[in-house]
């Protein structure tokens, strides 16, 4: 995983969260993965007037795939496939009262 995206979980305290959803789950993955890329790019663009506009969007893109992860990371049991603990009718223990 890019070293910035590990920066990036860190500081919403869930770097140990997302090397394991990293591991296990190809969605967090490909977000991980595009992440990558759009950082790699941004450092790869010469910073001249003409390249604003490219740069500006590698921005808004980091921007909106980081608060993607966020929400990832937040959910993350959902996306491993986890159940949740819940009670009552219609539990994921499959169990009908």
């Amino acid at each position: 995983m890019h070293k910035r995206i590990v920066a990036i979980a860190a500081a919403f305290g869930a770097e140990r969260r997302a090397a394991e959803l990293y591991a296990h789950s190809p969605g967090f993955q490909t977000l991980c993965d595009d992440l990558e890329e759009v950082i790699r790019l941004s450092e790869t663009l010469p910073q001249t007037p003409e390249n604003a506009a490219a740069l500006a969007e590698c921005d808004r893109l980091v921007a909106e795939l980081v608060g993607e992860l966020r929400d990832y990371v937040k959910h993350a049991d959902e996306h491993l496939g986890r159940a949740t603990k819940r009670t009552g009718k219609g539990a994921k223990t499959g169990r009908q009262d």
